[in-house]
């Protein structure tokens, strides 16, 4: 699947750096094998992420940029757009 969205993109990168791999894997709050076996990957990170520990730079629909916690930003359907 590619993104075609570069806002979309770089926000997926940032999330995907910063909360997946640093957070979840770093902290071993899951592993590489939880992730690719999911079905869904945003109730995946919505149960795994820590909820208030990890954060990312989110750029919005502006260009500005933000920092939001990834459990509250997980649970939007609009996080990443």
């Amino acid at each position: 699947m590619a993104i075609q969205d570069e806002r979309t993109y770089l926000n997926f990168t940032e999330f995907f750096a910063s909360c997946v791999v640093v957070d979840g894997i770093g902290q071993r709050r899951f592993g590489w094998d939880q992730v690719l076996q999911s079905n869904n990957l945003i109730t995946f990170f919505e149960s795994n992420v820590a909820v208030n520990a990890a954060s990312f730079k989110y750029a919005d629909s502006s260009a500005r940029n933000k920092n939001f916690l990834t459990r509250y930003r997980t649970s939007n359907e609009t996080a990443l757009r």
